[in-house]
């Protein structure tokens, strides 16, 4: 019977590096002569399509360590199990915006396998409601890795993500800085306490 693979998970708020921590742990398996592929799980595509990874990493710390993989957006009703090959890796970013019921199944399917999966997304959303996909990849990892960012107000570890921009309506929307703001605790609390419906807070 083939050893099973293992899940290793990044999560936490934004800007807390989860996807940089994620892509580093795939050049090192690629640097030791593994087969690895990259998906980052995208709202705007509606199928596999390729993305230049120089590109997406041209302005991050990883500049000097950027490699030439397979790596693709998907859509959040990608069939993982029918991509499956001979990669001996792969990573999902963005994993919160797959639902837990279509994608929980077809990773243990990869473990089971004999493959390393690595996972990187939100743990909650703005208002601190937890994912229930990252929950289930939480329980069901190897390692976790719980990344903190700076707040932007207190200077303090960052545990959530407040939404300064957008729509409100949406509890998943694509964004930066533009719309997302790192928060600690204590922050989050006093800016959830002010929140009324339709109003941001900043």
């Amino acid at each position: 019977m083939k050893e099973p693979g293992k899940i290793i998970v990044y999560t936490g708020p934004m800007f807390s590096q989860k996807s940089t921590s994620l892509f580093l742990e795939l050049l090192r398996e690629k640097y030791k002569k593994k087969k690895v592929i990259y998906y980052k799980v995208s709202l705007e595509v509606k199928k596999k399509v390729p993305m230049d990874i120089q590109t997406h990493w041209s302005h991050s710390p990883l500049e000097h360590e950027r490699e030439k993989f397979a790596c693709f957006h998907i859509p959040t009703n990608f069939d993982l199990v029918a991509e499956m090959g001979d990669e001996d890796t792969i990573a999902i970013d963005e994993y919160q915006f797959f639902e837990r019921k279509w994608i929980h199944p077809q990773v243990l399917q990869y473990v089971n396998a004999g493959k390393k999966v690595l996972v990187a997304g939100l743990d909650r959303d703005y208002m601190g409601n937890i994912f229930e996909s990252m929950a289930y990849i939480t329980a069901e990892a190897d390692k976790v890795y719980k990344k903190t960012a700076v707040c932007y107000y207190s200077g303090e570890p960052a545990t959530h993500s407040w939404k300064i921009g957008g729509d409100l309506s949406k509890r998943l929307e694509t964004g930066a800085s533009d719309k997302y703001l790192p928060v600690c605790r204590r922050v989050f609390n006093q800016l959830k306490a002010k929140f009324k419906e339709g109003t941001l807070v900043q």
